[in-house]
């Protein structure tokens, strides 16, 4: 029974899924590559990331605004037509798939295949609530659990 106990303490536990991978996962082809120069805020997400805030976007790499404390952030490096992989500083990797991008360019839903994580980005940390509105439902179209990609509570358009 011992033998038990010691094994069991050494399995990690499983990393939460917010998909269902049995639904089909888009993404979108529309998108410029100099859209992801500069800030973004993170509006809603699973709840892996709610500590982050904000992302900051430059040639190859992704920073949030919390780090050192959550991270140093992620090298990126493209594996296909808007998805990415990322690798933080510890060589743990993550996809970042693009599966929305509003007509405007403001606003973006990004998930993982896997479903480990969903974000819905925006260039203001205010305002556009329809438009984080309509990626959360790209989203859940996509099998993500919307419940489970919760708007920011600092940042919830009160109008």
């Amino acid at each position: 029974m011992s033998a038990l106990l010691v094994v069991a303490g050494c399995v990690t536990p499983p990393t939460p899924v917010y998909r269902d991978t049995a639904q089909p996962l888009s993404i979108t082809t529309r998108a410029a590559p100099g859209l992801w120069q500069g800030n973004w805020y993170l509006r809603a997400a699973t709840p892996r990331e709610r500590e982050i805030a904000k992302l900051g976007f430059d040639a190859g790499s992704i920073t949030p605004n919390c780090a050192p404390s959550c991270g140093a952030g992620w090298h990126v490096a493209p594996i296909g037509t808007n998805r990415w992989q990322l690798t933080d500083a510890t060589g743990q990797t993550r996809e970042l798939w693009l599966i929305w991008i509003d007509d405007s360019g403001r606003t973006i839903a990004l998930g993982e295949p896997d479903g480990r994580y969903a974000w819905v980005l925006d260039r203001s940390s205010k305002g556009g609530f329809d438009r984080i509105q309509a990626a959360r439902e790209i989203l859940e179209f996509n099998g993500y659990d919307a419940g489970q990609i919760a708007l920011r509570q600092d940042e919830k358009d009160v109008s």
